[in-house]
């Protein structure tokens, strides 16, 4: 492994700026075998592995084989690993690496303006969708992490790659990759549940959809704010959440913890992604035994259709009683200003919105708002 000091290997080269400056001496940290990137931008996406390996080779050539089936955009820039470990194994538990471009990185520090959590959120979630592909290699069932702690792919201590040095993808490059893969991913987990725990795909999808729904009614709730940004910490404060029992759901209670399992885990990795990747497969149980995919195709459609409107009734219908709440007129202008919506939308559906709720009394109203008065 040559020095840092006097390596012209492009990835070295990134990999250095992305150790921070303070404290201390960086060329001391550079040289220790275990490194932290910096806190201010999110620079490198890794994937930890379990596996152990007869050489580094080996690693790259599975790691190979997974982006050209297209289930990952490009090789990792480095891979570490710890040496001699067992006999005539040389390469175990690596740790791969991706970096992004230099001044792509994702701003990470909240207190600073540039920081905007929705990208925080799509770092965690491509990182999700890399280990996710490499899971067919064995990689840490633990699950991505946003950790900036890992090997130095510098230090001598470890046993080092760097497989590739030529291309390297911004986030939303590696984002058209791992969405497919998320899709993919998405629609295997509805079809495996049902037979994991025996039962239907309808009543499985059913009580799935419900916790799905549930989950992103709490990382959307600004109550529950602020959430773990790491998708497993995010998926632990979900579980606690997410209560099958509270909900009135009935059944064995094994099966529920298990849906439960599966709808925190995605949506604490997909919640960045949009809506459509989001709902994939809501209604596979109506589906099921539709053979013809524009007829299936259709039915999505009007699913979508139909969710959509409903959303957009339950914002205007919101805003109108917050608006009566707060002692002020909601007319088009208002809606359109709360909701984001335009006011061809607000007029379609603010007569029915209207004529129901004016017939209710402010009390009413406000136990609409919040349950908890």
């Amino acid at each position: 492994m040559p020095s840092f000091r006097s390596s012209s290997s492009p990835c070295l080269e990134l990999f250095i700026k992305c150790v921070p400056r303070k404290p201390g001496s960086k060329v001391a940290r550079l040289e220790s075998p275990w490194v932290e990137t910096t806190k201010e931008f999110l620079t490198c996406l890794r994937v930890d592995f379990d596996t152990i390996w007869e050489t580094e080779q080996a690693f790259v050539d599975a790691i190979g084989a997974l982006v050209a089936s297209g289930r990952l955009p490009c090789l990792p820039h480095f891979a570490v690993g710890a040496g001699d470990v067992v006999p005539s194994c040389r390469f175990a538990r690596p740790v791969a690496v991706w970096m992004l471009p230099e001044g792509a990185g994702v701003w990470a520090d909240r207190a600073d303006p540039r920081c905007d959590p929705k990208f925080i959120a799509l770092f965690a979630s491509v990182q999700a969708g890399l280990a996710r592909a490499c899971s067919l290699i064995g990689s840490s069932p633990l699950g991505p992490s946003l950790r900036r702690y890992f090997r130095n792919p510098l230090s001598r201590r470890w046993v080092s790659t760097l497989p590739n040095e030529e291309q390297f993808p911004l986030l939303s490059d590696y984002a058209e990759v791992v969405c497919k893969e998320e899709n993919h991913a998405m629609m295997a987990m509805r079809s495996a549940i049902p037979h994991v725990i025996g039962a239907t795909l309808e009543s499985c999808n059913t009580i799935l959809n419900a916790m799905l729904d549930r989950a992103n009614e709490i990382i959307a709730d600004p109550a529950h704010s602020p959430l773990p940004t790491d998708p497993n910490a995010l998926a632990a404060t979900l579980r606690s959440l997410v209560d099958p029992v509270a909900m009135g759901m009935e059944g064995d209670v094994d099966a529920l913890d298990y849906i439960r399992d599966q709808a925190v885990s995605c949506a604490s990795t997909m919640k960045s992604f949009p809506t459509q990747n989001r709902q994939r497969g809501r209604i596979a149980h109506e589906t099921s035994g539709i053979n013809s995919l524009e007829d299936r195709q259709a039915m999505g459609a009007r699913y979508s259709a139909a969710a959509r409107r409903k959303k957009n009734r339950d914002l205007i219908d919101k805003a109108y009683r917050a608006a009566l709440v707060r002692g002020e007129r909601p007319d088009n202008i208002l809606l359109c200003r709360e909701t984001k919506l335009t006011r061809q939308t607000i007029a379609r559906y603010l007569p029915v919105i209207k004529r129901n709720i004016d017939a209710e009394d402010v009390e009413t109203i406000k136990l609409t708002l919040d349950p908890s008065i």
